[in-house]
């Protein structure tokens, strides 16, 4: 009796084997195609933003090149510095705007 005891488990462990290998090799295959599918969307999405992107940039570059063209003496140095040892006009130093009375002398 125990060896057929042991046959039958033996029996009924092999069953289950033989259903529960291929149900878990296919869940496993399902949840990996699904997470690929969802990275090449991503990556699809990322290529279109980054090509946009790209657009962008050449837009922008051919508006400085532009600009550059345009400006024949464009230089990084060209732009006038304060001299520091000029003071900054004070109150008392600002023009007087007339306002249109008439002074007598």
């Amino acid at each position: 009796m125990l060896i057929m005891t042991t046959k039958t488990q033996h029996d009924s462990l092999r069953s289950v084997k033989e259903w529960l290998t291929p149900m878990l090799i296919s869940a496993t295959s399902y949840i990996l195609w699904s997470q690929l599918s969802d990275i090449k969307s991503d990556v699809k999405n990322l290529l279109i933003t980054q090509s946009g992107m790209q657009v962008k940039v050449n837009m922008l570059e051919n508006d400085v090149n532009l600009i550059k063209k345009t400006n024949s003496d464009y230089s990084y140095g060209s732009f006038p510095i304060r001299d520091r040892d000029k003071p900054i006009a004070k109150k008392e130093d600002e023009i007087k705007i007339p306002t249109g009375e008439k002074t007598y002398q």
